[in-house]
């Protein structure tokens, strides 16, 4: 007996309602908090965090490795560019060190419904937090 005979497409049906349907793209609504949580991936498979809040949208991205001094961040044509490599030296760890020193750039195009002009981010513990105020 296979499992898909014990089974059937059921098992298909309850994994995909549990980890989301298209693309890794996973949506979610918090019981105790008036928010939308989503977690997208990017081209890359950068995965990418949005909390949109009643007059707000939060991107988190998660940077491990990376603080303030090796990030780059700019909004040119509707799109959010994050760059970060490590500056200087790396010394750590070779496969750290390949990783941290070559960096990444990730890209995520913005709703119009968003004030691109201006945003605020921080990051923390190698995460980045970028907020943008709804018009």
């Amino acid at each position: 007996m296979r499992d898909d005979d014990f089974f059937g497409n059921d098992m298909d049906d309850i994994v995909r309602q549990f980890f989301g349907g298209v693309n890794g793209r996973r949506s979610r609504k918090r019981e105790n908090f008036e928010e939308d949580e989503e977690i997208e991936e990017d081209e890359e498979g950068n995965k990418i965090e949005i909390v949109d809040l009643e007059n707000e949208l939060h991107f988190i991205f998660d940077l491990a490795g990376y603080d303030e001094k090796d990030l780059g961040l700019e909004v040119k044509d509707k799109t959010l560019i994050v760059q970060v490599k490590k500056k200087g030296e790396c010394k750590m760890q070779d496969y750290l060190s390949k990783k941290l020193c070559r960096g990444e750039t990730i890209k995520k195009t913005l709703a119009p419904y968003l004030d691109i002009k201006n945003f605020k981010h921080s990051i923390k513990n190698g995460i980045l937090e970028v907020k943008f105020e709804k018009k």
